[in-house]
């Protein structure tokens, strides 16, 4: 299949949406509003949702969703907040309120919400401050994470297990510039954290904070959600960091590299919106947010899946075998740069069109370093030894080889690789899987390897 891979050319396609977003008229709902908060509540099958501002009212009600009309559920609890955020412990079966913006200020309270009611929780040690900030759950340490930047713009990195706080903040904590409006979710599937923030963009193994591919762009203000069904994690809406003023609409999926999902125009770009999974109903709930240039909004949107005609075969991009060790050595003063992401700039692949493979920091102007695309039909073993496999024969034993080589294409970079994969007009590929890897010897001398790189073949 792949040895037309040495004839490079440009295909224009109509995008096909594999799902798309719907706005879901409700008899009753929590109105306008923005900088409110989201969580799916599976012990009750409700999305929750708790407080926001509209203008200058700041909001401390509690509304669920079952999926046809909102309830307010009229009891007391947090104040007044925006900036705050609600994770799901599904340990303890509660929905965890944090911090947020009061009429006092940042706050760095901790209330539960167990489908009755709301209780303040107490520890003797809590996170700093925080408003803006991002949480989700983290069940390998048995409750939920919150991630953001203090008061004084410092990172906070704290986790909860339903009976104290715990400070995770270690000199691996992203810190660039500060952390506000950021995403936040755990795949389940990965066992990782991600982080989408404004500038950057990284996983979380519980351990280590691991490189990520940046093909969707940083932002603020968008959502981030995890979703159960297709095992993959949703980011919606925000906008860029230098990009306040145009709230984008676009729809990305995550399962360790990004792929852009290109909904349908039908709604307009947003953020500051609240977003939750409904894992019963297998849909991604929005509500709310700003465009900032008219009021806020009061609608519920929800992303459906959309049932196309054959020959449409729906495909699949992964990324896999993402480490911290055997980073590349280059650059115009051969230090050592962040490890090589390998990626598919968002892009599905489909029969009879192009895939484009990227993957940026190798070599520099002056230093350009040879390299090899190793391709495979199998991650799991060549030649009957198991994947991946330390390349200590290359004098790398932390280098990993994740793909079976049946072919290799050579070629020299100077800061960035791509490569254009037409993939043949033949409906026998069509569900076949592929696995790529990016594999050099960098200026100062030593191998590299990037992360693996799957691809489901589909038809449209």
């Amino acid at each position: 299949m792949l040895h037309a891979i040495a004839a490079v050319f440009t295909v224009t396609v109509t995008a096909v949406a594999q799902v798309q977003w719907v706005q879901i008229p409700t008899p009753a709902s929590p109105g306008p509003r923005y900088e409110h908060a989201m969580a799916y509540d599976a012990a009750r099958g409700v999305c929750v949702l708790f407080g926001g501002v509209q203008g200058a009212t700041r909001y401390g009600d509690t509304w669920t969703y079952d999926g046809i009309n909102w309830t307010q559920q009229l009891v007391s609890g947090p104040s007044p907040r925006a900036r705050h955020t609600l994770a799901y412990d599904a340990q303890r079966q509660v929905v965890v309120l944090f911090g947020g913006l009061t009429a006092a200020g940042a706050s760095n309270e901790t209330w539960e919400w167990n489908g009755v009611a709301w209780t303040q929780r107490t520890p003797t040690a809590s996170p700093p401050a925080l408003s803006g900030h991002a949480s989700a759950p983290f069940p390998p340490l048995g409750g939920i994470v919150v991630l953001g930047s203090d008061t004084g713009g410092a990172t906070r990195f704290w986790s909860w297990n339903g009976i104290s706080w715990q400070d995770l903040t270690d000199a691996s904590t992203p810190t660039t510039p500060s952390l506000w409006q950021h995403g936040l979710a755990y795949h389940a599937g990965r066992q990782q954290l991600l982080l989408h923030g404004p500038t950057t963009i990284a996983s979380w193994d519980g351990t280590n904070w691991l490189p990520a591919d940046r093909s969707a762009g940083g932002r603020n203000g968008g959502g981030l959600v995890y979703d159960s069904t297709r095992n993959r994690l949703v980011a919606h809406g925000g906008h860029y960091q230098t990009g306040y003023q145009n709230p984008l609409r676009e729809t990305w999926a995550w399962d360790g590299i990004w792929a852009d999902l290109q909904t349908p125009p039908n709604i307009g770009g947003r953020a500051l919106f609240a977003m939750a999974f409904d894992a019963a109903r297998g849909r991604v709930v929005a509500h709310g947010g700003i465009d900032y240039s008219i009021a806020s909004f009061g609608d519920t949107l929800e992303l459906v899946p959309v049932t196309l005609p054959a020959p449409y075969v729906e495909p699949a991009v992964s990324g896999f075998a993402f480490t911290n060790e055997c980073q590349h050595i280059g650059g115009p003063f051969l230090t050592v740069t962040s490890k090589p992401v390998l990626h598919t700039a968002g892009q599905f692949a489909w029969i009879g069109e192009t895939l484009s493979l990227g993957c940026a920091d190798i070599g520099g102007p002056f230093t350009p370093v040879p390299v090899a695309l190793v391709y495979g039909t199998s991650n799991q073993s060549w030649g009957g030894v198991p994947l991946p496999w330390p390349l200590a024969v290359l004098g790398r034993p932390d280098c990993l080889l994740a793909v079976e080589p049946q072919l290799t294409f050579v070629s020299t970079v100077a800061t960035q690789f791509s490569r254009a994969i037409p993939i043949p007009n033949a409906p026998a590929l069509v569900g076949t899987q592929h696995f790529f890897q990016l594999i050099g010897n960098s200026a100062a001398g030593p191998w590299f390897t990037s992360n693996g790189v799957g691809i489901r073949i589909g038809s449209r």
